[in-house]
């Protein structure tokens, strides 16, 4: 059995993931692309994850936690990668933070709904 795992800068964020959704993204040269006849020349370079995380229910002081950790210009994640056997620690740069809904209620403002997207460097 695989404990799930999703840390940033070592800091363990699993409980705030309620999904986490992973694609691997072919880099090609300059040079790929089709010929006249229409036969397609590939050079791959290398390939790059892409995760899609969709938090929990969070409130106000942990989604502030969140985005600190996101703010740098890169940063060191650990998650479950499909194409190891165990966890995988990569540097990634965050993309498209949506902090989702606001919603009052109780002593603390509730965050839902938030996403954001980290590609790998």
């Amino acid at each position: 059995m695989t404990q799930p795992i999703f840390k940033i800068n070592n800091v363990d964020y699993t409980k705030y993931v309620s999904k986490l959704t992973i694609s691997s993204n072919d880099i090609d040269s300059s040079d790929s692309g089709r010929s006249k006849a229409g036969t397609m020349r590939r050079r791959r370079i290398t390939t790059k994850m892409k995760l899609q995380i969709e938090l929990r229910p969070v409130n106000h002081t942990d989604i502030v936690t969140l985005s600190t950790a996101l703010s740098p210009q890169t940063i060191s994640v650990t998650y479950i990668d499909p194409r190891y056997a165990s966890a995988r620690t990569s540097t990634f740069y965050g993309s498209t933070i949506s902090f989702g809904e606001q919603t009052y209620g109780g002593e603390d403002v509730q965050w839902n709904t938030s996403t954001f997207n980290l590609i790998e460097v």
